[in-house]
């Protein structure tokens, strides 16, 4: 069984730092089954996490206790694939009851293009993705309920091996822009993002 550990300092004015175990992790060897545990600064535990992954590494359950050791919450993921071995819906199932679900389409060259949430109360979060010519992501639209959130268009320069993406509100107003620069290899060299509301 693997292990890990946090610690945090605290600091207070006119008072020691403070150093306690903020929490504590435990995987099992196939990488399967994990707990997390969380404690306070007096070194109580708070809470207990028990995650369980399948074969694809995606979690399909997982279990919260509070400090008493009572399970407080219990989430099952159901998972569904096509004959390519891309998901195509998520079931999130919490206590007994439905609470969302994801659905996800793919065009002809396995690309996603269609990604749709549906919460317990009614509501719909899609998402459509677009490819240019290269199967490159070129541009995301937000939707909840029928109605745009957020646009985010993406272009490429060439010349600055550069990727450009640029966010939009639902008034189609320009809201926020950043940049990826690439070196030789195609890695990430540098992040600019300019922030348009200030």
């Amino acid at each position: 069984m693997k292990k890990n550990k946090i610690y945090l300092t605290t600091t207070e004015k006119d008072k020691a730092p403070i150093k306690y175990l903020f929490s504590e992790g435990h995987l099992s060897q196939d990488e399967l089954t994990s707990e997390e545990f969380g404690y306070n600064e007096n070194g109580d535990l708070n809470e207990k996490i028990i995650s369980i992954k399948d074969k694809n590494k995606q979690i399909i359950k997982y279990f919260s206790y509070n400090s008493y050791g009572e399970c407080i919450s219990e989430v099952e993921h159901i998972y569904e694939y096509n004959c390519l071995g891309n998901e195509i819906s998520l079931r999130i199932i919490e206590d007994g009851k439905l609470d969302s679900e994801q659905l996800s389409t793919y065009n002809n060259e396995n690309l996603l293009v269609l990604e749709a949430t549906y919460d317990f109360e009614g509501n719909d979060y899609l998402t459509e993705i677009f490819y240019d010519e290269f199967n490159r992501q070129k541009r995301l639209e937000f939707r909840t309920n029928g109605s745009i959130d957020l646009i985010v268009e993406i272009e490429f320069d060439l010349k600055n091996n550069s990727e450009i993406s640029k966010e939009y509100n639902s008034s189609k107003i320009l809201i926020d822009k950043s940049i990826i620069y690439y070196d030789e290899n195609n890695l990430p060299t540098k992040y600019e993002k300019y922030d348009l509301n200030d």
